[in-house]
């Protein structure tokens, strides 16, 4: 095993219920207010309103359904693509330590805990780097048994 790949979409049902759901609404309330010429609620929103409302609506789900945590590790080092948002590449020789760590995650996506950077789609596993600085970063994986055999593998053949 040479390299290891991972591709992470978010494919949550509970999501995408949530977005779908409010997507669906305000495309009702547009229906509505702008067809029928009845307005949507007690307090609705100006047409103009309720059309910019639908529309960013509209393209931040888009945004939740092209983001993608992809991961390529080979001996020389490890790169993430939080795609469309941003690359990361880390030396190997930088790194003091590396393991599939097993922790509870509130919250998905990029974020800072005590732990160190986290980039997550889904799930509580995560390849835990320790660089040398002390500095840390989490890697969500939903690939755990292969990623730790790709590890394991590096090691073998390191020493």
């Amino acid at each position: 095993m040479k390299v290891f790949q991972e591709s992470q979409k978010f494919t949550q049902i509970w999501l995408w219920a949530i977005l779908l759901g409010l997507n669906g609404l305000f495309v009702y309330g547009l229906y509505r207010q702008l067809v029928l010429e009845e307005d949507f609620g007690t307090n609705s929103m100006s047409n103009l309103g309720l059309i910019i409302t639908a529309l960013l609506l509209v393209l931040f789900s888009v945004f939740f359904y092209t983001l993608e945590l992809r991961t390529h590790i080979d001996r020389l080092q490890i790169h993430i693509h939080f795609f469309p948002l941003f690359k990361r590449t880390y030396r190997w020789e930088d790194i003091a330590s590396a393991e599939v760590v097993k922790r509870l995650v509130l919250g998905y996506g990029i974020r800072v805990s005590p732990e160190g950077t986290v980039y997550n789609i889904k799930g509580n596993r995560l390849l835990k780097l320790t660089f040398k600085d002390g500095k840390s970063i989490l890697i969500g994986t939903q690939k755990p048994d292969e990623l730790t055999a790709f590890l394991n593998n590096m090691r073998s053949k390191n020493h």
